[in-house]
């Protein structure tokens, strides 16, 4: 084809994927991409998981991989903390982690962990935690050892990128 157009119609995409229309005006390509690399390209001007980009790399120097910014809906290029996310419940003695995350941030998964050593961490749900809240815009999860049974408690949590 050539000429123009004055307006494209693009289909509905699957969850989690996107349309990356930015070249169109240069080459004339229409791509899908997922929502972490919307997410890049918005952060980065990059899709690629390398560089500054990459999940694990940490540009604001904030202690927060990229992957886990993205979760939790921080901006990679300025540096955040994650005072009072979490908070020991002063009626049980448990932990209980709370994290706000950003909903249009599909693709990961979170994992809540806890340990007494910071060594051998789980995950168990039932058994090693209780997940008391779980939408799309909070989690909260709760340490089931507590009451003084145990010396020491850790809580922490990871985001994987989905396989795929």
């Amino acid at each position: 084809y050539s000429g123009s157009f004055s307006s494209i119609q693009l289909p509905v995409l699957t969850a989690g994927l996107v349309w990356d229309d930015s070249q169109l005006k240069v080459n004339g390509t229409i791509t899908v991409i997922t929502q972490l690399q919307a997410w890049r390209k918005a952060n980065f001007g990059s899709t690629a998981d390398a560089g500054n980009s990459a999940n694990a790399a940490d540009p604001d120097g904030d202690g927060i991989a990229n992957l886990m910014e993205y979760a939790l809906g921080l901006n990679p290029n300025v540096s955040a903390g994650m005072a009072g996310k979490i908070v020991v419940d002063e009626a049980t003695g448990h932990l209980r982690l709370s994290a706000t995350r950003d909903p249009s941030a599909v693709g990961i998964t979170l994992i809540v962990e806890v340990s007494g050593n910071m060594v051998d961490w789980d995950f168990a749900e039932g058994i090693d935690i209780v997940t008391e809240v779980d939408t799309p815009s909070l989690l909260v999860v709760r340490d089931l050892t507590g009451d003084g049974t145990a010396d020491r408690r850790f809580i922490r949590i990871r985001v994987v990128a989905d396989p795929g």
